[in-house]
């Protein structure tokens, strides 16, 4: 007796329903290569970074790796945080 398997497909659309736009990673690519880094800094109320170099060249890597993913975007929306820390 033959069985009827169905596998369940996802359309384009839905497949790509996680890509949002592209992100400006170029940019934050380039500020961080300049910038002067400290060796520490609170992120947020909650959130120390003790190896900023390190944290930038991981958050980099999976947004350049994965840029539009919006599964992704806390990585890219650090990256901007940390920016504007920076900046003063």
């Amino acid at each position: 007796m033959k069985k009827n398997i169905y596998i369940n497909q996802k359309s384009n659309s839905q497949r790509n329903a996680v890509y949002t736009a592209s992100w400006d990673v170029e940019s934050l690519e380039t500020f961080f290569k300049s910038a002067t880094l400290p060796k520490s800094v609170n992120l947020n109320g909650w959130t120390k970074i003790t190896n900023v170099q390190g944290f930038i060249n991981s958050h980099l890597e999976y947004v350049k790796a994965n840029n539009g993913n919006r599964l992704y975007m806390p990585y890219f929306d650090r990256l901007q945080v940390l920016q504007q820390i920076l900046i003063g």
